[in-house]
Protein backbone atom coordinates (compact mmCIF):
# COMPACT_ATOMS: atom_id res chain seq x y z
CA UNK A 1 0.00 0.00 0.00
CA UNK A 2 1.58 2.99 -1.12
CA UNK A 3 2.07 6.19 1.86
CA UNK A 4 -0.63 8.29 -0.24
CA UNK A 5 -3.24 5.30 -0.14
CA UNK A 6 -2.68 4.79 3.62
CA UNK A 7 -3.02 8.39 4.65
CA UNK A 8 -5.94 8.72 2.67
CA UNK A 9 -7.63 6.08 4.14
CA UNK A 10 -6.30 7.04 7.79
CA UNK A 11 -8.10 10.29 7.01
CA UNK A 12 -10.73 8.52 5.80
CA UNK A 13 -11.68 6.41 8.91
CA UNK A 14 -10.75 9.15 11.12
CA UNK A 15 -13.75 11.22 9.62
CA UNK A 16 -16.04 8.03 9.78
CA UNK A 17 -15.25 7.91 13.48
CA UNK A 18 -16.55 11.82 13.67
CA UNK A 19 -13.33 13.58 13.54
CA UNK A 20 -14.29 16.96 11.80
CA UNK A 21 -10.46 17.96 11.29
CA UNK A 22 -10.16 14.95 9.21
CA UNK A 23 -13.18 15.48 7.70
CA UNK A 24 -11.93 19.21 6.28
CA UNK A 25 -8.73 17.90 5.62
CA UNK A 26 -10.21 15.36 3.03
CA UNK A 27 -12.93 18.49 1.77
CA UNK A 28 -9.82 20.54 1.18
CA UNK A 29 -7.84 17.04 -0.58
CA UNK A 30 -10.80 16.67 -3.27
CA UNK A 31 -11.76 20.28 -3.66
CA UNK A 32 -8.04 20.98 -4.77
CA UNK A 33 -8.13 17.34 -6.49
CA UNK A 34 -11.00 18.64 -8.35
CA UNK A 35 -10.09 21.99 -9.77
CA UNK A 36 -6.86 20.81 -11.11
CA UNK A 37 -8.78 18.08 -12.79
CA UNK A 38 -11.53 20.35 -14.26
CA UNK A 39 -10.10 23.48 -15.04
CA UNK A 40 -7.51 22.15 -16.96
CA UNK A 41 -10.04 19.98 -19.08
CA UNK A 42 -12.06 23.80 -19.04
CA UNK A 43 -9.32 25.19 -20.09
CA UNK A 44 -8.62 22.79 -23.39
CA UNK A 45 -12.39 22.91 -24.09
CA UNK A 46 -13.84 25.92 -22.99
CA UNK A 47 -11.55 28.47 -22.33
CA UNK A 48 -11.47 30.16 -19.07
CA UNK A 49 -15.33 31.99 -19.20
CA UNK A 50 -16.50 28.77 -16.63
CA UNK A 51 -14.61 29.23 -14.09
CA UNK A 52 -17.01 29.60 -11.66
CA UNK A 53 -19.52 27.44 -12.80
CA UNK A 54 -16.98 24.68 -12.84
CA UNK A 55 -15.79 25.83 -8.89
CA UNK A 56 -20.03 25.15 -8.47
CA UNK A 57 -19.59 21.31 -9.80
CA UNK A 58 -16.88 20.80 -7.45
CA UNK A 59 -17.95 21.78 -5.04
CA UNK A 60 -21.40 19.80 -5.05
CA UNK A 61 -19.57 16.68 -5.74
CA UNK A 62 -17.56 16.83 -2.54
CA UNK A 63 -20.63 17.61 -0.57
CA UNK A 64 -21.73 14.73 -2.07
CA UNK A 65 -18.84 12.00 -1.60
CA UNK A 66 -18.42 13.56 2.16
CA UNK A 67 -22.24 12.90 2.37
CA UNK A 68 -21.46 9.09 1.25
CA UNK A 69 -17.35 8.72 2.67
CA UNK A 70 -19.18 5.35 4.26
CA UNK A 71 -19.24 3.79 0.97
CA UNK A 72 -15.67 4.51 0.52
CA UNK A 73 -13.38 1.37 -0.18
CA UNK A 74 -9.81 2.15 1.15
CA UNK A 75 -8.21 -1.26 -0.17
CA UNK A 76 -9.62 -0.41 -3.42
CA UNK A 77 -8.56 2.64 -4.42
CA UNK A 78 -7.78 5.82 -3.49
CA UNK A 79 -9.90 8.88 -2.42
CA UNK A 80 -8.93 11.04 -4.95
CA UNK A 81 -9.76 8.35 -7.55
CA UNK A 82 -13.27 7.74 -5.95
CA UNK A 83 -13.81 11.63 -5.79
CA UNK A 84 -12.94 11.90 -9.01
CA UNK A 85 -15.32 9.43 -10.40
CA UNK A 86 -17.90 11.12 -8.73
CA UNK A 87 -17.27 14.53 -9.42
CA UNK A 88 -17.66 13.11 -13.20
CA UNK A 89 -21.51 11.68 -12.60
CA UNK A 90 -22.35 14.87 -11.01
CA UNK A 91 -20.87 16.67 -14.46
CA UNK A 92 -22.49 14.74 -16.62
CA UNK A 93 -25.65 15.22 -14.30
CA UNK A 94 -24.89 19.10 -14.43
CA UNK A 95 -24.26 18.49 -18.17
CA UNK A 96 -27.78 16.80 -18.84
CA UNK A 97 -29.75 19.23 -16.97
CA UNK A 98 -27.88 21.78 -18.87
CA UNK A 99 -29.38 20.83 -22.15
CA UNK A 100 -32.77 20.34 -21.06
CA UNK A 101 -32.99 23.76 -19.83
CA UNK A 102 -31.89 24.82 -22.91
CA UNK A 103 -33.77 23.06 -24.74
CA UNK A 104 -36.66 24.32 -23.01
CA UNK A 105 -35.73 27.68 -23.16
CA UNK A 106 -35.51 26.88 -26.72
CA UNK A 107 -39.05 26.19 -27.26
CA UNK A 108 -40.37 28.65 -25.07
CA UNK A 109 -38.49 31.18 -27.38
CA UNK A 110 -39.78 29.69 -30.48
CA UNK A 111 -43.64 29.84 -29.16
CA UNK A 112 -43.12 33.16 -27.27
CA UNK A 113 -44.99 34.78 -29.52
CA UNK A 114 -47.81 32.34 -29.42
CA UNK A 115 -47.58 32.18 -25.64
CA UNK A 116 -47.32 36.21 -25.07
CA UNK A 117 -49.54 37.65 -28.22
CA UNK A 118 -52.81 34.77 -27.77
CA UNK A 119 -55.97 36.33 -25.53
CA UNK A 120 -57.05 34.26 -22.90
CA UNK A 121 -59.33 31.81 -23.75
CA UNK A 122 -62.87 32.97 -22.74
CA UNK A 123 -64.16 32.23 -19.36
CA UNK A 124 -67.64 31.25 -20.25
CA UNK A 125 -66.24 28.77 -22.55
CA UNK A 126 -63.96 26.92 -20.22
CA UNK A 127 -66.37 26.25 -17.64
CA UNK A 128 -69.11 25.72 -19.65
CA UNK A 129 -68.42 22.04 -20.09
CA UNK A 130 -67.96 21.65 -16.44
CA UNK A 131 -70.95 20.18 -14.73
CA UNK A 132 -72.26 22.26 -11.54
CA UNK A 133 -73.72 20.24 -8.30
CA UNK A 134 -76.75 22.30 -7.24
CA UNK A 135 -76.58 22.66 -3.19
CA UNK A 136 -78.81 19.90 -1.28
CA UNK A 137 -81.42 22.20 0.82
CA UNK A 138 -80.81 21.58 4.67
CA UNK A 139 -82.73 18.90 6.11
Amino acid sequence: MSLERARQAALVQAALRGDEHAREELGALAEEYLRRCFFRHARRCYGDGVKEELEDIASDAVEKCLARLDRFQGGRALFTTWVYGFAKNVLRNHHRKRARRDQIWEEVRKDQSAWWHEPPPDARSCTSSVRRRRPTPPS
